[in-house]
């Protein structure tokens, strides 16, 4: 027995000493699935429809999708989206002020939250089947006669202030935050607010977004489950359409990427710290990448998971993590939207071994090691993305919020049919080309999060500036 145990131990103390090294040469073969449709059609010019309907389970799931967030604020706190979603939850209506809104509509066993991102509102609900009648019309209430109470004003105000005290307490999420400060340089998207913006808001700002602008907007539905379809669509379209006089137009803010790519690129500094008494350092490496629909698209995601996105088996956390024990984590993600996208290399690691890991990152993001690519590796990454792509499909309210990006997104009709072979057909050539393109060090601005005091010796000859975690970027 005791033979049992120590051959036991010592297979996992194997296994940790070689941590990752176990699962770099396991071949994943592709999975072959089905793609489920998603129905789509318009209820009016603004209100676009995407449902899925299953006999599953007598439950309904309901998204409303709004068009405006922070980026038509027009000058005015970028906060407003989020007080507005606050209030429309727990403000209540006419004949239900304050929070016997939302506790008529626990009562029926429903949820129902309101957020707000960057580009729209999102509500959100699910009930009983049974119930949509009465659901619907406790939201129609919620759209037609909303109170916008100055308690809930006050109290949204509040819990804002009180997160942004908080917000630089986990140095990683503080990380990405200033990260996207830095990347979107003087636009709203790279301004996460600030107790002073919201002092400064009034109820009757609040009214205005709401009552000029989001009330008008364009509105997409997203409804999965067991529903009354036509039932449903008719009341929908009833709530939420809202005749005003005049052509609405929406003042937006343009993000694209040869603007972003040019602001990112006049900044005269290599590196940025960001002053926090920390023991674990964060780097970051940010860059512009193109739009979701850009040829490049899936080159960039083959890449992006043989550097950095493909956990242990990627280049990150074999040299940085595995091979030099100089992190506690290391790896890189991509974000694409309709005009342009971003990525993010990171990694955390001890202070005195920040520099070590600096200059591993830019060696790792090099023309050299685009160069060395092997067929392999490529083959390896197609098959474990195209086998994550199955994940898209595992519930029907991700595949029709994802369908509606998508479309959000302008990617053509058949983006899911052919995704697979579009992501096979990337040869080792355009991976090397997108790397020089968009991954190479020298076109990434670095970040690091740590003790400037203690940052600054090690970065003699590079130039710098210091900020403090709620300064924000010149």
């Amino acid at each position: 027995m005791k033979k049992i145990i120590i051959l036991f131990i010592m297979t996992i103390l194997n296994l940790r000493a070689e941590s990752g090294s176990f699962v770099k040469d396991i071949r994943i073969e592709e999975l072959n699935f089905s793609i489920p449709e998603i129905k789509k059609e318009k209820l009016t010019e603004d209100i676009s429809y995407y449902s899925k309907h299953s006999e599953n389970f007598p439950i309904t799931y309901l998204q409303i999708h709004i068009e405006g967030g922070e980026a038509i604020t027009s000058g005015k706190g970028v906060e407003i989206p989020a007080i507005l979603a606050y209030m429309l939850k727990y403000g209540g209506t006419k004949q239900l002020p304050e929070e016997k809104f939302i506790s008529q509509i626990e009562s029926y066993g429903a949820t129902f939250n309101v957020s707000s991102e960057y580009d729209k509102l999102i509500l959100k609900t699910s009930f009983l089947s049974r119930d949509q009648n009465i659901i619907l019309s406790l939201i129609e209430g919620l759209f037609k006669y909303p109170t916008l109470s100055q308690s809930s004003f006050e109290t949204a105000k509040n819990k804002l202030i009180e997160q942004i005290k908080r917000r630089n307490d986990n140095t990683q999420s503080l990380g990405f935050r200033k990260g996207g400060e830095l990347l979107y340089r003087n636009y709203k998207a790279g301004d996460n607010g600030s107790i002073e913006s919201i002092q400064k808001i009034k109820r009757r700002d609040i009214y205005q977004f709401w009552k000029e602008s989001i009330r008008f907007s364009k509105k997409s539905v997203v409804v999965t489950g067991m529903f009354e379809e036509e039932k449903l669509k008719l009341k929908l379209a009833e709530i939420l359409t809202h005749k005003k006089v005049g052509k609405q137009v929406l003042k937006t803010e343009e993000l694209d990427y040869s603007t972003l790519a040019k602001n990112l690129n006049s900044l005269k500094y290599d590196i940025c710290f960001v002053d926090k008494k920390v023991n674990q350092t964060m780097v970051v490496m940010m860059g512009v990448l193109p739009p979701h629909n850009h040829k490049d698209f899936y080159a960039i995601q083959l890449l992006n998971y043989i550097i950095g996105g493909g956990g242990f088996v990627s280049y990150f956390m074999q040299q940085i993590r595995v091979e030099k024990g100089l992190a506690y984590s290391a790896s890189s993600y991509p974000i694409f939207k309709k005009s342009h996208g971003s990525v993010y290399f990171y990694s955390l690691t001890k202070n005195e071994t920040t520099r070590q890991v600096y200059d591993l990152m830019k060696d790792i993001l090099s023309e050299k090691t685009f160069i060395n690519i092997t067929q392999k590796e490529l083959d390896d990454a197609k098959n474990a993305i195209t086998n994550q792509f199955v994940f898209l499909f595992t519930n029907d309210n991700r595949i029709a919020e994802n369908q509606l990006r998508f479309d959000e997104d302008e990617m053509p009709k058949d983006y899911l049919q052919n995704y697979r072979s579009q992501i096979q057909g990337v040869s080792l050539e355009d991976i090397r080309n997108i790397g020089k393109k968009y991954f190479q060090s020298h076109k990434l601005k670095t970040l690091i999060v740590g003790p400037a005091d203690s940052m600054k010796p090690l970065f003699k000859s590079k130039k710098y500036i210091v900020i403090d975690p709620e300064e924000k970027f010149k």
